[in-house]
């Protein structure tokens, strides 16, 4: 009777436990063959291969990915070639001469666009932009070709950083670089710990506090239209040329966030500065502060 026992508690198995002592047996040896077959697993080689694609990626800064694949179905940088055409040029376009401005701005050059070659960026809601453009110089004649990388943080408002603006060729990190980090504010929002609200009338009339931007001025500088621009199209980037053209500032003031913008004017050149803009886009019917 005792010898039986182990036969009759092996023949007391369920087929669903044979069918798992069957399942086991087969991933051992499956595993133990792939072992000795120096095979790499299919997880792995996906794994590895994302790796190795944004070591690649990154070592060209995210501009220059021609030759660069990732593994089929996994994450990796969506290309335009802008002869081909493009979504939303009108926003992309902005982008662009967000990142020169950047480097006018720093470098105290006028380059302007003149053709955005290409651009990669990511297939998120919020993206990164690595464009590649060329610009002249009207002064000099000087032509380049530039990159341009342009973060952004929030979706359906603006508030973007442009860490990196650089002729091709002339490498630079971010730990070199100033960034450029624009922001539009609602009219009650925190700014440094305060509650910020669009300025009364009165307050206005400060002119120790506000400088009132001259129409002519207005004009010569054409960030502040940009950064107009560039709100509106976060808000909606499906605002066209068209829309656009007929787009008319009423005032600008600008109260700059440090105390030695003096003269005035000089608030204009101003590293760090909050823009007041009243503005009339009839087109789609808009009539609003920024």
């Amino acid at each position: 009777m005792a010898e039986g026992k182990p036969e009759d508690v092996h023949l007391s198995k369920s087929s669903d436990q044979l069918m798992e002592d069957r399942e086991a047996r087969g991933q051992k040896k499956y595993w133990r063959e792939l072992e000795e077959s120096h095979i790499e697993h299919p997880a792995a080689a996906l794994i590895r291969g994302q790796k190795e694609y944004w070591r690649k990626v990154e070592e060209c800064g995210g501009f220059d990915i021609d030759g660069i694949h990732a593994p089929r179905g996994t994450c990796q940088l969506i290309r335009f070639d802008c002869k081909q055409g493009y979504g939303y040029p009108e926003f992309v376009d902005l982008y662009a001469r967000l990142g020169l401005h950047r480097y006018n701005l720093l470098e105290g050059t006028n380059f302007q666009v003149t053709d955005l070659i290409k651009y990669n960026m990511e297939s998120n809601c919020l993206s990164t932009y690595y464009m590649t453009l060329v610009a002249t110089e009207p002064a000099t004649g000087s032509v380049q070709t530039f990159q341009v990388l342009v973060d952004e943080h929030m979706f359906g408002r603006l508030d973007l950083t442009v860490p990196v603006a650089r002729i091709r060729g002339i490498n630079c990190t971010l730990s070199t670089v100033e960034p450029l980090m624009l922001q539009d504010q609602d009219e009650r929002v925190l700014y440094k710990d305060e509650l910020f609200e669009w300025p009364s009338k009165d307050a206005f009339n400060d002119r120790k506090r506000f400088y009132m931007v001259e129409e002519a001025e207005v004009r010569d500088n054409e960030w502040i239209c940009l950064y107009l621009k560039l709100v509106l199209c976060c808000k909606d980037k499906k605002l066209k040329a068209s829309h656009l053209s007929k787009l008319k500032i009423l005032k600008v003031w600008i109260e700059a966030t440090i105390d030695e913008a003096e003269p005035p004017n000089a608030r204009l050149k101003a590293k760090s500065a909050l823009v007041y803009i009243t503005f009339r886009l009839a087109s789609c019917g808009i009539k609003e502060h920024i």
